[in-house]
């Protein structure tokens, strides 16, 4: 099975992972095919990746540090609300997440990070991103954990319609 394959059998696997109207949730305390997207697959700038106590751990070694897209096409009423529960211990920079990467919608979003070592959970509202608003649909994203070289730990990610925060 040559790479390309590998890729495409793997976006089927995710993809039947989520039901229409259901949250899309990576949970790094349980374990679950949709996660090792995060773990195994390819990733830019980020080393030593590996699902431990709870967590998915990283080392950014520069910037751009980011994980591969995660491909979705859903209604944004469906996954509006992206969360991030992160901890960083060293000054990282910012998390930073993109949508709709290679389409004319492709924007951004991201907020100063909270660099002590502790959890802390990032909300986006991906509607406040006018040209994905406009195009009603998220059809991927991508999750830039930090701006500048450090050691991270990512315990959920989860994208919900607007109501269930």
């Amino acid at each position: 099975m040559n790479c390309f394959s590998k890729i495409l059998c793997f976006s089927a696997v995710i993809t039947a992972a989520f039901t229409a109207g259901a949250d899309v949730v990576y949970d790094f305390s349980k374990t679950a095919p949709q996660n090792n997207l995060f773990a195994k697959s390819w990733a830019s700038n980020i080393i030593d990746r590996k699902i431990e106590d709870g967590a998915l751990l990283g080392t950014a070694k520069k910037a751009p540090a980011y994980f591969s897209f995660v491909k979705l096409d859903k209604p944004l009423a469906e996954v509006q609300v992206l969360t991030v529960e992160l901890k960083v211990t060293s000054n990282a920079g910012r998390i930073q997440i993109f949508a709709n990467l290679g389409d004319k919608s492709s924007s951004y979003l991201e907020q100063k990070l909270i660099c002590d070592g502790e959890f802390h959970t990032y909300t986006f509202d991906l509607g406040k991103m006018s040209k994905v608003k406009a195009a009603g649909v998220l059809k991927n994203f991508r999750l830039n954990p930090v701006t500048a070289p450090a050691n991270f730990a990512i315990r959920s990610i989860k994208l919900a319609p607007q109501s269930s925060k």
